[in-house]
């Protein structure tokens, strides 16, 4: 009280003017934070001081040096929006004494705005007066003195802004909303719960709900912050908020999420590089997924409230798998894809780049993400990192042919060219098989198909590339028969017979019990052959 006195009395009435903002008249866009026309007044808490109306005339009056009267409850406003934007506007119609106005912020520092001891209209420019910027709650205090008993009568005060500003308090919920009630598709309904606000989808097999403010005409220069103010108990889902463009390209941006209730601050101005008058709307949306999903709001501002650093969110870049955190211009600015509301896996969220794998298009192998691979209809193969070799070309495997010949070819290829695939990639070591061929065993003219090595270890005689006339070929095992070399008797075959330069008898399969090689003598019926021959 000391140091509003000596305030008070070290300045002369002059003095005290001039620091007085005067202006003819507010602007239509005129926004108004608290005012009290005096025809009740039952929130004002006295001390050492009465409040008494007539009509709507307030007059205070106090019986001491000093006696003040203030606002019971607390206002609020957004204060220093612009230039000469937020104004105390005050009607006195009569004084006794002498009074002094005062505004009084959280901090319950008061900031003198009026001194006066006659009557008058004043419009004072807050700004100048206080400094403040952004959010403030705020009382009206009025000090009386210097008469006994001093007075001073009200007609009129109000705080008012001319700035651009919008706010919802969901008190009720503005006209102008839209959500899945107004816009099917949006999957999410705002409703008034008893007390809060809240965004609701419960929509079964919805990822994300969502709701739209009013379309908005707002000069951002003004109002260059979102506020939101999330207040529940309850777990409440993933939410975020972002603005929508209502002209232009009608781009959406994202400016942050939450999980838990609190203030969310966003210099959307500077996020969007905006400038100057858009329009807009506010979006908000609440993730659910396998659950019903809510946010609760109390209030939602553009105004210029202090807010945060702009965020710094995943910024992803082309055959690049590492995620780097940058503000959305500075990754566009390096050639980069901006994930807005999306962290870092390693800076806390839980935020991955896309893989940049094979992508195949038809036979054509190209390098991209899943999602760039859907849209050129192609076939991703997250297994592969390289075009080379190009894994969009059909597999080739050895192929197998009954020589025993090895090729690599594709399937198709393979089945076309008669042979068998196996699944190796390669020829070397050959995996194909041993052919198998005619094989013949001695005395046995039965024709075998089997491999060299197992004919020959078997004791037979392989015949390279012939196939036994019982397996579909036209080759059969030599037949076994008589060979005469002289009188002397074998069982071989035609060729053998040849070579060891004999007789070769067809008709003839046994060497016993009579040889069949043997040329008998010719005799006399009555020779001692004869006599001899009819005892054998």
């Amino acid at each position: 009280m000391s140091a509003t006195r000596a305030l008070l009395r070290s300045w002369s009435l002059p003095a005290v003017l001039a620091l007085l903002a005067l202006t003819a008249g507010t602007s239509a866009a005129q926004t108004t934070f608290w005012e009290e026309d005096f025809s009740d007044v039952s929130d004002w808490t006295t001390f050492q001081t009465v409040i008494t109306t007539d009509g709507n005339i307030g007059t205070i009056t106090a019986n001491v040096d000093w006696g003040k009267a203030e606002t019971s409850n607390w206002s609020s406003g957004t204060f220093g929006c612009g230039p000469q934007s937020d104004w105390l506007h005050v009607e006195c119609t009569g004084v006794s004494g002498h009074f002094l106005l005062n505004i009084m912020g959280t901090d319950y520092v008061e900031h003198n705005l009026l001194i006066s001891d006659a009557p008058g209209v004043w419009d004072i420019d807050l700004g100048a007066a206080t400094g403040w910027t952004g959010w403030q709650a705020f009382k009206i205090v009025v000090w009386v003195e210097w008469a006994l008993p001093a007075s001073a009568s009200f007609d009129y005060m109000s705080v008012t802004s001319n700035a651009d500003r919008w706010e919802e308090e969901f008190e009720p919920i503005q006209v102008g909303w839209r959500d899945d009630n107004t816009d099917p598709g949006f999957n999410a309904v705002l409703t008034d719960l008893p007390g809060p606000f809240a965004l609701l989808e419960e929509i079964p097999g919805v990822d994300w709900g969502k709701a739209l403010s009013p379309v908005l005409t707002i000069n951002v220069d003004e109002a260059p912050t979102l506020t939101a103010v999330v207040n529940s108990d309850a777990d409440m889902s993933n939410f975020l908020f972002g603005i929508q463009e209502e002209e232009g390209d009608y781009r959406f941006f994202c400016l942050g999420r939450g999980y838990e209730p609190g203030v969310f601050q966003y210099d959307y101005k500077e996020m969007l590089q905006w400038s100057g008058v858009h329009t807009f709307s506010v979006h908000v949306a609440v993730e659910s997924r396998d659950i019903d999903g809510y946010v609760v709001l109390d209030r939602l501002t553009l105004d210029c409230s202090q807010a945060p650093p702009v965020p710094q969110y995943a910024c992803c870049f082309d055959q690049d798998e590492t995620c780097y955190q940058m503000t959305h211009w500075d990754c566009l600015a390096a050639g980069g894809t901006p994930y807005d509301c999306y962290v870092c896996d390693w800076a806390g969220g839980d935020f991955t780049c896309p893989l940049w794998r094979a992508c195949c298009v038809g036979e054509e192998c190209v390098i991209t993400t899943e999602t760039g691979c859907a849209g050129l209809n192609g076939e991703w193969h997250p297994e592969s990192d390289s075009c080379d070799p190009n894994p969009c070309l059909p597999p080739e495997y050895a192929c197998c042919f009954p020589s025993g010949l090895c090729d690599v070819m594709t399937e198709d290829e393979c089945v076309a060219a008669g042979g068998i695939l196996y699944a190796v990639e390669d020829c070397d070591p050959n995996p194909c098989p041993p052919p198998e061929y005619a094989c013949c065993f001695e005395l046995d003219e039965t024709c075998y198909m089997l491999a060299q090595e197992a004919c020959v270890a078997a004791g037979g005689t392989w015949y390279d590339g012939q196939v036994c006339s019982t397996a579909g070929g036209a080759f059969d095992c030599p037949l076994w028969r008589v060979c005469c070399i002289g009188e002397v008797c074998t069982i071989t075959t035609e060729t053998i017979c040849g070579q060891q330069g004999g007789i070769w008898h067809m008709e003839w399969t046994a060497c016993a019990p009579t040889n069949p090689c043997e040329i008998p003598v010719p005799v006399s019926p009555d020779s001692w052959g004869a006599i001899k021959s009819v005892y054998r």
